[in-house]
C-alpha cells in the first residue's frame, strides 16, 4: 500500500507544483534552480509510478492479497515462465 501511495502522491504533488508555477515552471532564468527543480520534477514523475514495480502492479497485489477479489482473467493456464518467448518461440528454460 505504501508503494502504490507514493507513487501517486509524487504524480500528484508534481503535478501541483507545476500548476501553481505557471509559465515559470516551463521557462526560467538559468540562475533560478528552484524553478528548474519544479520542471525537472514534473518531467520524471513517473519514474515513481515505474522503478520498482508499476502501481498498476501494486492494485493488483492490493486487490488479490488484501482485498481478497479474483485475479484477472487469463487467455491461457500456463505459468509466464512456460510462455514462449523470442525467436522461434523457445521458453524461458
Amino acid at each position: 500500500m505504501l508503494r502504490l501511495f507514493s507513487g501517486t502522491s509524487n504524480v500528484r504533488r508534481t503535478t501541483i507544483a507545476l500548476e501553481l508555477a505557471g509559465s515559470a515552471g516551463v521557462v526560467w532564468a538559468s540562475d533560478d534552480a528552484t524553478w528548474a527543480d519544479v520542471a525537472a520534477g514534473y518531467l520524471v514523475r513517473q519514474a515513481a509510478c515505474i522503478g520498482g514495480g508499476t502501481t498498476e502492479m501494486a492494485r493488483n497485489v492490493i486487490s488479490e492479497r488484501l482485498l481478497g477479489m479474483p485475479r484477472e482473467a487469463r487467455a491461457d493456464d500456463r505459468a509466464f515462465r512456460d510462455v514462449p518467448r523470442g525467436p522461434g518461440g523457445v521458453s524461458g528454460r
